[in-house]
This record gives structure tokens, C-alpha cells and sequence, in this order.
């Protein structure tokens, strides 16, 4: 292949991997807007009607929930799977390229070993590349949070309709 194709294929790849990644984000702030909502709708209802009233709503705002959470979590792993399927393909193609190190040192970044940074201290009038390593809290923090995030709401749904089926039942009082 002609370096040019090759830069084509690059960007192409790199515009695939930003719109997963893109992707990954909206639909975790989507599903996070609609628990949030159903949520709403729970106060509501926990407002407006006594305990035993309106149980049916709340048993079927429970399986809703329930059945966003497990939506939220089978998305985030099927596009966090397409999202480091892409970067490796990035960084196999930045393989090809003498001295790119774009997504290569990114992915060295972020699975914790140290990375050169050039031009990144000023030191006497000159840039010094200096040597920067990402704790473990940064590496997976953001992405444990949300798994974190989206398998409380997933629990909270469940007892909240558990809850409100033995209750009806009258095993629970």
C-alpha cells in the first residue's frame, strides 16, 4: 500500500474509534437520564399514594428499571469490546508508520506503564521530556464508577420490585 492509502485507512479507523467512544459515553448518559427519570416518576408516586395504593405502578416502575439496567450493561461491555477491537487496530496500523506513537503510547498510558512526554518541562529555557504514569485510580476509575453506577441502580430496581410483590403477597408487612 502507498503511504496515502494507508493515512486513509488511519483516519478512517480513527473516526470509527471516536464515534464508539462517542457512543459509549451518550449511552451512558442516556440510561443514566432514564433511571433518573424513573426515579422521578417513584417519588411521585411514593408522594401521591399511600403504601398499599399504587403498587402495581411501582412493581412495573421496578421491572422497567430493571430492565434498562441490564439494556445499560449489556451495552457498555458490547461497546467497550468494539471500542478496544478499533484500538487495536490503530495501533497495528501505527505499526506500519516510523515514529507515530499516538495510540500505541496512549494504550501504554493508560494500562500504567510510564510514558516520555516530550516538551512537557521547562527547565533553563528548554523542554524536557519527562516521564508521567497513571495511577491505578486513574486508569480505571471512570469506567469502574459507571459499572459501579449502573449495577447499584440495577439492585435498587430489583429489591424495589421484590419488595412491592411480597407486599402485595402479604409475606411482607
Amino acid at each position: 500500500m502507498e503511504l496515502q492509502q494507508w493515512l486513509l485507512v488511519y483516519q478512517a479507523i480513527t473516526e470509527t474509534t471516536s464515534a464508539k467512544e462517542r457512543n459509549y459515553w451518550m449511552s451512558t448518559g442516556v440510561f443514566l437520564i432514564a433511571n433518573l427519570l424513573l426515579l422521578l416518576v417513584l417519588a411521585f408516586l411514593a408522594t401521591t399514594y399511600s403504601p398499599w395504593n399504587g403498587r402495581w405502578l411501582k412493581t412495573t416502575l421496578g421491572v422497567i428499571g430493571l430492565i434498562i439496567c441490564l439494556f445499560w450493561l449489556f451495552t457498555q461491555r458490547w461497546t467497550a469490546r468494539e471500542i478496544s477491537h478499533w484500538e487495536s487496530h490503530l495501533r497495528g496500523i501505527e505499526g506500519q508508520f516510523a515514529g507515530s506513537e499516538f495510540h500505541r503510547s496512549s494504550y501504554r498510558f493508560h494500562q500504567g506503564e510510564q510514558v516520555c512526554m516530550p516538551a512537557s518541562s521547562w527547565k533553563c529555557s528548554e523542554w524536557y521530556p519527562e516521564v508521567h504514569k497513571l495511577s491505578w485510580c486513574g486508569r480505571i476509575g471512570p469506567q469502574a464508577i459507571i459499572g459501579f453506577l449502573s449495577l447499584l441502580f440495577l439492585l435498587g430496581w430489583v429489591a424495589l420490585a421484590v419488595a412491592n410483590i411480597l407486599a402485595s403477597s402479604g409475606t411482607l408487612i
